[in-house]
């Protein structure tokens, strides 16, 4: 496909959003939009043609920039009759504007139009970032992470993990620090040990 955009028509229209600063910045931001659209949705040839005339700036018959085609047509409505001669001599070419004498002259040469209002939404659209979607890390894959980032021989999972802890009877405050100490009998102990693999003598 080609896509051939009249260019103030979609710079001056009501729906294009970036109405302030200087004109050859806002061309500028048009002919950026123009670029990324183009290669996101990968169209073969965009043209975008803008008349020409004193007092806008000096201009080019013809350049191009990032593999878009523009052309500026010398004098204020020159740009209507290269849209339509390149209809003509083109095949299957889209064109994008409001006016209704392209409209009507470029449709006898069998191309299809397109809105600047939904040529805008369209250019926009590729503008848009896509949210990072959020990593979630793996929950049943312990080993995995810890060999990952180097801890495999530092860091030991029992595999009893899941397994009920050994209960130590409640504290309360009347009870004195002999009957604290007592809390931990001889078996608790045994059994704190077992479930974190402590053998006899490693912590004297």
């Amino acid at each position: 496909m080609i896509v051939i955009i009249d260019g103030y028509n979609l710079l001056f229209h009501d729906s294009w959003p970036y109405h302030e600063g200087a004109l050859e910045d806002r061309r500028k931001k048009l002919i950026d939009l123009v670029v990324s659209f183009k290669q996101k949705k990968r169209i073969a040839r965009v043209i975008v043609v803008f008349d020409g005339c004193a007092g806008i700036g000096p201009y080019k018959k013809q350049t191009s920039q990032q593999g878009i085609e523009i052309i500026y047509a010398i004098c204020q409505g020159k740009a209507d009759e290269k849209i339509i001669s390149l209809s003509k001599h083109l095949n299957n070419v889209m064109v994008v504007t409001a006016d209704r004498r392209i409209i009507k002259y470029t449709k006898r040469n069998r191309s299809s139009i397109t809105s600047p209002q939904s040529f805008t939404q369209e250019l926009l659209k590729t503008q848009r970032r896509t949210t990072p979607k959020q990593m979630s890390l793996p929950t049943n894959d312990v080993d995995e992470w810890l060999e990952e980032f180097g801890l495999d021989d530092e860091v030991e999972i029992p595999k009893n993990f899941d397994e009920k802890l050994p209960q130590v009877p409640e504290y309360t405050e009347e009870q004195t620090q002999e009957e604290d100490d007592a809390l931990l009998d001889e078996e608790s102990v045994e059994d704190w040990m077992k479930w974190f693999r402590f053998k006899e003598g490693d912590y004297e």
